[in-house]
């Protein structure tokens, strides 16, 4: 990880990150290098349905919080945080991240037909990357507890916004290429004007 979190810290963007539903140990982890301050501008975790409204505007009665809509929602809301701070519009980078992990703990059931799963949305003026992340419980004697899938999905926002800002490495595939619970669709494209 010191690996990805370095690619990030010597780029020459100004990130800002929105994350809801899980992963935010992300931000703590790229807050305990030194020199965080000179590429991130800051994060905001809208957790509940009123803080993301008032973060990317009205959530819709029948608008899914976990898509790829929403990490983009949330990605644009970061890009235009960046911005109304005065940041060089060309450097900035935003990431938004949604997910839907699991609620077993005990006494609680996890509803039926839930799928754990997260998007992550990585735009700058001239790139937008998306990835989706789906965890499996594979094996019935191992279920993925709450913790690691929050583990695996902070490692994989560093490592999807590593690949923006590094587009030569490829740290989502090779993080968790070889992971059975975790399966992994990555895609990314400029943008014309």
């Amino acid at each position: 990880m010191t690996e990805v979190i370095n690619d990030i810290l010597e780029c020459d963007r100004k990130i800002y990150m929105a994350i809801t539903g899980g992963g935010t140990r992300a931000i703590s982890e790229l807050l305990e290098r030194g020199g965080a301050s000179s590429v991130f501008m800051g994060a905001r975790v809208p957790y509940s349905i009123e803080d993301l409204s008032d973060f990317i505007g009205s959530v819709g009665p029948d608008e899914k919080c976990c898509s790829i809509n929403m990490a983009d929602r949330l990605c644009q809301a970061a890009m235009y945080t960046a911005f109304s701070n005065n940041c060089e519009e060309d450097k900035i980078v935003g990431l938004g991240c949604t997910a839907s992990l699991t609620k077993l703990r005990k006494g609680v059931d996890e509803r039926e037909g839930r799928v754990n799963q997260a998007f992550i949305q990585v735009s700058s003026k001239y790139k937008i990357a998306e990835t989706h992340i789906v965890f499996h419980n594979n094996d019935k004697y191992h279920t993925l507890s709450r913790r690691d899938q929050e583990d695996m999905l902070s490692t994989l926002i560093l490592s999807a916004l590593a690949d923006f800002v590094n587009p030569s490495k490829k740290y989502v595939y090779s993080h968790h290429q070889s992971n059975p619970y975790v399966k992994v669709q990555s895609q990314s494209h400029k943008l014309d004007f």
